[in-house]
């Protein structure tokens, strides 16, 4: 048996022209077997070729992770698998026009790779085929099934489309039409008859059982490779040119960390991976890179310290006892860490210094002394209360999965000098025991448009514990007094790295469940196309009315208006995801409040 190990010394760019004919794909069998346990999907790629490929699609905010087996001179998807455990292959089958339905458009692009891109089940495959014209399956008949079992056939009989769903414990397809087998040369081909017979003896869902079928099904000199699906544990084991004992076992979780990569079969069963050249459209493969933050005269440790690359959508906080954890991509090797800590001097490192546990020592920020101002409490001349309080519209997940996350609203004192009294913020929701995060006030970069440096020479964190409504927090202990016109306050959770693990994973399973629910046609969902032609999906209803949201692990909501009108439009509020990552203007403004007093010199 061969792993693989994935190893790059060069990389080559190129870009992939997807072209599309089923025609030159002459898959002649593919099988399920279900059970409760298991989903077991088997099938043989017959063709003359022998440059057989994969072909790695990494996951990002606009798709799921898919790995797909094509060939080195085509490169779009004969079959393949998500990392939802939904998968796709297709069968050459006699020519049959179809009658296409007028209200049904045209797809622009490869299908099916869209429907490994954004589909998690058969049910959100059709769901998603409903609205499109599918020309692909005048010769050819697709075979769809996911981890929980679902299986079917989409073909034509008569011209219509017509879809055949798993009944039992299996569903099988060879290069016939089901519906109208008299138009094949070879109606119900022997590898058909030869499949049943063997399910009938056996029709468990196991891989040593897909084995036995697919040795006795295959054809000598044909089969390019054969391959068997795990859909719930999401591994492949690849059987190259009929050798049926040496499989190559595929781990998908292992292999989508990596994107646009092309792999030779016969290269990664030769075990050559490490000097193959992977082709990339794009570097998105990534490293992780450890180390600890400590105060440079007390060698103690530093929590919550800030790390990561400015202006990226790469930052990580450290852990209480110092320890860190970032995950780079190939693309930014070349880049700085930025490390700070409020009242010590920021290092950074360049990531490829990185080779083993790094060790970082900050130094306490050196004190300039100023002009001293003494101002007294009771020369106040005035209290003024800045922000804004109104609006129930929106909510803002308070929580980042990488960490340093922070939002923050611009606010405008009548003068310059201010002291601060109070901070008021108010939450949606909070299922922490407390919710904790770290008071910020930065100056406003007028230039940039953005908040710009730090004010504060000390660290606050703020607790409280409070399920929902306003947090009131009496900040006069603190005697903050600032000189600007313009002040940006932001905050910024503070959560360790196990509890930012397990979000990620609660809140993926939230937005898979809105996507789901907007192709089963739940009216409360909505699919928002930003600018960039991206997209999201936004829940007009009560989340604790999602059935998943019980089982979400702790988190922190944040109130926002989502309307922006003549009234809060000068309150901006901003956010950036990760430490020292990029500052974008929310089209929300935050529910917070500052309340300050101005003094007479």
């Amino acid at each position: 048996m061969k792993h693989i190990s994935v190893v790059y010394k060069t990389i080559f760019a190129c870009l992939f022209v997807l072209t599309f004919s089923f025609g030159s794909s002459k898959a002649c069998l593919i099988l399920c077997l279900k059970d409760d346990q298991r989903t077991i999907i088997g099938n043989h790629e017959d063709w003359f070729k022998d440059n057989a490929a994969i072909k790695v699609n990494a996951p990002n905010e606009n798709r799921f992770g898919s790995l797909i087996f094509t060939f080195q001179d085509e490169k779009w998807a004969q079959g393949g698998i998500n990392d939802q455990g939904l998968f796709f292959d297709a069968a050459y089958t006699p020519y049959q026009e179809i009658n296409h339905l007028p209200e049904r458009t045209h797809f622009d692009g490869y299908i099916w790779q869209e429907v490994l891109d954004k589909c998690s089940t058969v049910e959100d495959a059709l769901k998603l085929l409903s609205h499109y014209q599918l020309p692909d399956l005048e010769e050819a008949h697709v075979f769809l099934a996911d981890s929980t079992g679902g299986a079917i056939i989409i073909g034509v009989k008569d011209g219509n489309i017509e879809v055949k769903s798993i009944k039992e414990s299996y569903l099988l397809q060879t290069n016939f039409n089901p519906w109208q087998p008299e138009l094949s040369e070879e109606p119900k081909c022997w590898r058909y008859g030869k499949a049943e017979e063997l399910i009938l003896e056996n029709d468990m869902a196991s891989v040593a059982n897909m084995k036995k079928i697919l040795v006795n099904t295959h054809q000598e000199e044909l089969t390019v490779y054969s391959n068997i699906y795990d859909l719930k544990a999401r591994r492949i084991y690849t059987y190259y040119k009929r050798d049926f004992e040496n499989p190559l076992i595929i781990d998908l979780d292992k292999v989508l960390q990596y994107d646009q990569c092309l792999y030779s079969l016969e290269e990664l069963v030769r075990g050559e991976l490490e000097i193959t050249q992977c082709q990339f459209t794009h570097r998105h493969g990534e490293i992780a890179i450890k180390g600890e933050v400590k105060k440079a005269q007390t060698n103690e440790p530093i929590p919550y310290a800030n790390i990561g690359i400015i202006n990226k959508y790469v930052g990580t906080l450290s852990d209480p006892d110092g320890s860190f954890e970032i995950k780079v991509p190939l693309a930014f090797m070349n880049e700085e860490i930025t490390v700070s800590s409020i009242g010590y001097e920021t290092e950074t490192f360049k990531i490829t210094e990185m080779d083993m546990l790094y060790k970082l020592e900050l130094k306490p920020k050196a004190q300039i002394l100023e002009e001293v101002k003494v101002y007294s409490k009771k020369a106040r001349l005035k209290r003024e209360r800045l922000g804004w309080m109104k609006g129930k519209e929106g909510v803002l997940p308070f929580d980042t999965i990488m960490g340093g996350g922070t939002v923050a609203i611009l606010l405008d004192p009548s003068e310059n000098v201010f002291f601060i009294d109070k901070l008021q913020l108010r939450l949606m929701y909070n299922s922490k025991d407390t919710a904790t995060f770290r008071l910020h006030f930065y100056e406003w970069d007028s230039l940039g448009n953005k908040p710009g440096k730090e004010l504060l020479k000390r660290e606050i964190i703020l607790r409280k514990a409070k399920r929902f409504g306003w947090l009131n927090f009496d900040l006069s202990y603190y005697d903050l007094v600032f000189d600007n016109k313009s002040i940006v306050v932001g905050f910024e959770w503070l959560e360790d790295r196990k509890q930012r693990d397990s979000l990620l994973i609660g809140l993926k399973e939230w937005g898979d469940w809105k996507e789901r629910q907007y192709f089963l046609g739940n009216k409360k969902v909505e699919m928002v196309v930003k600018n960039d032609s991206t997209h999201y999906f936004k829940y007009h209803g009560n989340m604790m009315n999602w059935p998943g949201f019980k089982s979400l692990p702790p988190f922190t909501g944040l109130m926002v208006d989502d309307k922006r009108t003549s009234n809060n439009k000068e309150y901006r509020t901003f956010e950036r995801k990760t430490s020292h990552g990029q500052w974008v203007e929310l089209q929300s403004t935050l529910n917070a409040v500052l309340t300050v007093s101005y003094f007479k010199e």
